[in-house]
């Protein structure tokens, strides 16, 4: 990559270079997305030995099993299931800086490696997870507050239609579901125009070295405008993921299904399917934050002539500052 690459992008040229810069540099790519789906693989293959036929006899007909410790051993599946999904979440969001920085130097022509990525997460771990958990916390409410809402109106409407008149309460049902399936739309709405603005968020933090909030509020500028773009990379590169999960994983799902008829489904089955939908994990997951860095650049390059500073700090001229990953670069006016 040159210097003079840098420059404005439709999306159809965004979407053909993040393929072409993953396709060139598959292996980077691949070997850094690795680590949460090994651990992704290693999890599913406990919790299939721990939850195994054998395992789940003394929920199935042991007369000798007490409700205590069927209930103990439920909730500590429950409990380890939460662990590891915490766990995972880190490991993965880790991968997704790793994977910002890999995205950066290559396309701005420089040469990295797996190690090298993640060596440059060292100082920046709390603040990436700042901005991981605090964008999942406001999702969440948004959520929440929102079916707070619908459940406060459903059961006033219930409670009012039922007094009103004999037969009422089916009226008031009826408006309850509406209410919910209203409240899921508008909760969907909110929660993905959120989820957008924040796409730039680990980008902004990791190649600008900001602190997290402020690079949810860089996120939220650089987004505006753009949200369409955004949702239409994450879009393709979730289809092309799941399409590659179901390639994978899809005959073995068959011989699970076929087997189950017949009895218990080997282990071995099972246990390639987990395999087979990490690796599927592992070869579509850079596809995203391929996609939202080029993205970011690219708006970059369209507010703040980023490929301008580039150039120049390229050439070395005086007065340039290089706008490397980790070095703040010149904000700019936002519209």
């Amino acid at each position: 990559m040159t210097a003079t690459e840098l420059r404005p992008m439709n999306l159809g040229e965004l979407l053909d270079r993040t393929f072409t810069l993953y396709r060139s540099h598959f292996v980077l790519f691949v070997g850094i997305m690795a680590l949460p789906q090994l651990f992704a693989i290693a999890a599913n293959l406990f919790t299939q030995g721990i939850m195994g036929p054998q395992a789940l006899m003394p929920i199935g007909g042991n007369a000798q099993s007490s409700p205590a410790a069927i209930g103990a051993m439920m909730g500590g599946y429950v409990a380890g299931m939460g662990v590891m999904a915490l766990v995972y979440w880190i490991v993965y969001s880790v991968a997704l800086g790793a994977t910002t920085f890999a995205v950066s130097e290559v396309y701005l022509g420089r040469r990295t490696s797996v190690r090298e990525s993640y060596r440059r997460m060292h100082g920046r771990f709390w603040r990436l997870m700042d901005v991981v958990f605090s964008v999942l916390l406001r999702l969440f409410l948004v959520f929440f507050l929102t079916y707070m809402g619908a459940g406060i109106i459903a059961v006033l409407v219930i409670s009012t239609t039922t007094n009103l008149r004999q037969g009422g309460g089916t009226l008031g049902v009826l408006v309850a579901m509406l209410s919910v399936l209203a409240a899921m739309g508008v909760a969907f709405y909110f929660a993905g125009r959120l989820a957008l603005g924040y796409a730039a968020s680990i980008p902004a933090l990791l190649l600008e070295n900001l602190k997290a909030r402020e690079a949810m509020k860089r996120s939220l500028a650089l987004v505006k405008g753009n949200r369409a773009r955004v949702f239409l990379v994450l879009l393709l590169t979730m289809l092309i993921t799941y399409a590659a999960i179901f390639i994978f994983q899809g005959p073995f799902l068959v011989a699970m299904a076929l087997t189950s008829r017949s009895g218990e489904i080997p282990v071995w089955i099972s246990s390639l399917s987990v395999i087979a939908g990490g690796l599927a994990g592992a070869v579509c997951a850079p596809l995203m934050m391929i996609g939202l860095v080029l993205l970011y650049y690219d708006v970059r390059v369209r507010r703040e002539a980023f490929d301008l500073q580039h150039m120049m700090a390229a050439l070395g001229q005086p007065g340039a500052s290089p706008p490397a990953p980790g070095v703040s670069a010149p904000a700019g006016p936002t519209p």
